[in-house]
């Protein structure tokens, strides 16, 4: 059986939306809504789905995306014995064959940790939806508008995946996947350091540190509503941007090789990344302000 973990932060209509939706799959046992402390009365909204399948529970305070998830993991290990969890974003879709497919895929496979399905996301279709093994250069380079645009350094395109009925990856979009729970007994799967951002890349090396694999399953697919939880909590979109960039010293400082020299790189990436936003949301408000 499948058990389900949902983060919420200042979002109760998006979550209660998708929990009562997923909550009639006959594959799911149990949904754990994790509310990250909220401030908006999300608890107390949430709380009156509580049922036989439905939990509620809050944490003490917001420690940011990787905190919130650990403390749902834990939380089903030790209350429920959890072994294949869905961990998911409130603004997803997703059909019940495409979680009892997963479930199967790690069931049969037990060398591998994570599985997913590809990403789609309205209006735009499939979207990259796995992370290749970056090398310093190119997880460097990633934060460049133009640069990341063009090259895409750490992402892999679903062009190129989508013919496959398994592919082997490095990670995963954060926004939906299944975990082999068991395989991270007495070990937080998140890095609780960074509060939001490159959870999957840090997620992906920690499994190599493991020994473990990752696939993603093309043929099956969930629906992204791509950053409405992460707009709300950051509207302005240089807030949003700086705690990417903090996020991204921090992987690049702990998760590589790095010496002073990619350090200062990494200094100079931060400041071009965001003057390039800075000129980018001003031309979209000038556009919208002339074109209505």
């Amino acid at each position: 059986m499948i058990d389900v973990l949902v983060l919420n932060y200042n979002d109760s209509v998006t979550t209660a939306g998708l929990i009562n939706v997923i909550k009639l799959y006959s594959c799911i046992r149990k949904i754990l809504v994790v509310d990250n402390h909220s401030t908006d009365g999300s608890f107390e909204k949430l709380s009156v789905l509580s049922g036989e399948k439905v939990l509620v529970v809050q944490t003490e305070r917001n420690g940011g995306y990787g905190a919130g998830n650990n403390f749902g993991i834990r939380y089903l290990l030790q209350n429920f014995q959890s072994e294949h969890v869905l961990i998911c974003n409130p603004d997803v879709a997703v059909s019940e064959n495409t979680l009892s497919r997963l479930s199967d895929f790690l069931s049969s496979n037990k060398e591998y940790a994570i599985v997913a399905p590809a990403m789609k996301i309205p209006q735009k279709g499939f979207q990259y939806c796995a992370f290749r093994n970056a090398s310093v250069l190119s997880f460097l380079m990633s934060v460049e508008l133009i640069y990341s645009r063009l090259f895409s350094p750490l992402y892999l395109r679903m062009s190129s995946l989508k013919k496959n009925e398994k592919v082997d990856v490095f990670a995963v979009a954060g926004s939906l996947f299944m975990v082999d729970a068991r395989k991270f007994i007495g070990k937080s799967i998140y890095d609780e350091n960074m509060f939001l951002y490159f959870e999957e890349f840090v997620l992906g090396k920690k499994c190599q540190r493991e020994h473990y694999k990752i696939a993603l399953l093309p043929q099956f697919f969930f629906v992204h509503n791509h950053s409405i939880s992460i707009s709300k909590t950051y509207s302005n979109i240089l807030k949003r941007q700086r705690v990417y960039l903090q996020s991204y010293r921090y992987v690049l400082k702990n998760y590589f090789l790095t010496n002073s020299i990619h350090r200062f790189l990494s200094y100079v990436m931060s400041c071009i990344s965001l003057v390039e936003v800075f000129v980018w949301e001003n031309v979209c408000r000038f556009y919208k302000e002339r074109c209505g």
